[in-house]
């Protein structure tokens, strides 16, 4: 092949590529024989323009499936006319991304996938269909409407976050005294009463949710109810101690600070562990249902104590794509960078809803399951 020779069909296509094979004369003197397997690039070439051939693979690169962030708990079931069917539930205020453009994006999925997809109008009940002719075409558009849904709620608001709240007597009166050292300490840029949180809702976030109506709602809460047994089991009746000790920020210049937080620790290497396989079975639960992706972290161990995101005023006006007021957390970190705020008892993992208060100063519960 020379230099300047096109390169032949079968380096750019995805086609089956045929074979010949020839008897090889190789005159050694021995009673041998010997074959040559080789791309018939002249039989392709006929394949092709008698439409013989089968068309090109498409294993959709531009889109490619990360199989870690889908759920695997659906059935799919054969219909009497030998074809395969999945149903499930996906909220209204989604069906758009499946549609897309003018039908666009459901026209693309039912091409790459050859199946065929009912997604529901406004007024039916919003259950996705998809049929095909095999199993693996059916499972195949599941998993690309299951990850265009994911991505897409991601990008939505949270409404609910599971929790554990970390508050006690000790913790509040020492959290006060902190507070009011601070607000009555060296003037320091950025910091007011308003950027503290209210110890009322001192907690640690498991995950974080958008549930866009009641049905989600109520599937989540039945799915931390489920977790119940299985979460007290790992603690085996205890009620572990969580410490709340020193201060941290995630960034690397204290002087430009939007979130403070408290250390927390547990009271051995066992209830941490513990904690964290408590948090991998609801992970695991939400994961399945396709409310997460799956998730790898670690539990963060720490609350917010201030959190410039709080701050109200009327020379800082809380507009989407504001810009948010740091402050300087330099003289904090220093001074109290090992305060002791104070123990509490996990006892109990709320499903909280976002942006609600009770009689008691936390967020509401939709769920709660107890230790």
């Amino acid at each position: 092949m020379g230099d300047g020779d096109a390169f032949p069909p079968f380096f750019f296509s995805k086609a089956p590529l045929p074979e010949k094979v020839n008897l090889i004369n190789l005159k050694d003197g021995r009673d041998k024989l010997y074959w040559m397997l080789s791309v018939d690039n002249k039989s392709r070439l006929s394949e092709q323009t008698t439409g013989a051939v089968l068309a090109p693979y498409d294993d959709n690169d531009a889109e490619m499936l990360d199989c870690g962030d889908l759920e695997d708990n659906y059935e799919i079931n054969p219909t009497k006319s030998g074809k395969f069917i999945t149903t499930f539930y996906v909220p209204s205020s989604l069906h758009s991304v499946i549609v897309g453009a003018r039908g666009s994006k459901l026209r693309e999925l039912q091409n790459t996938t050859n199946t065929l997809i009912k997604v529901p109008r406004p007024n039916e009940e919003p259950i996705v269909k998809i049929t095909g002719h095999s199993e693996r075409s059916v499972a195949s558009a599941r998993t690309q409407i299951a990850l265009l849904v994911l991505a897409r709620r991601e990008r939505l608001s949270i409404t609910h976050f599971v929790s554990i709240q970390i508050y006690s007597d000790n913790i509040k009166r020492n959290f006060l005294n902190f507070k009011d050292s601070i607000l009555n300490g060296p003037s320091t840029r950025g910091i007011d009463e308003t950027i503290f949180q209210k110890v009322e809702k001192f907690h640690l976030t498991i995950v974080t949710l958008a549930l866009l109506d009641e049905k989600e709602i109520e599937d989540t809460k039945q799915l931390l109810n489920r977790c119940q047994s299985t979460v007290q089991k790992l603690f085996l009746g205890k009620k572990p101690k969580i410490v709340v000790k020193g201060v941290e920020i995630m960034n690397d210049d204290p002087s430009e600070v939007d979130v403070l937080y408290g250390k927390v620790s547990l009271d051995s290497r066992e209830d941490v562990e513990s904690l964290q396989e408590a948090a991998d079975e609801i992970l695991e639960a939400f994961y399945r249902n396709g409310l997460v992706k799956r998730q790898f972290d670690s539990v963060k161990l720490h609350v917010t104590l201030m959190n410039s995101l709080f701050r109200k005023s009327d020379d800082f006006q809380r507009e989407p794509g504001a810009k948010r007021e740091s402050f300087d957390a330099t003289y904090i970190l220093d001074k109290y960078k090992d305060y002791y705020f104070g123990k509490t008892s996990l006892e109990k993992i709320h499903l909280s809803v976002r942006f609600t208060t009770t009689q008691s100063g936390y967020y509401q519960s939709a769920a709660t399951i107890t230790l």
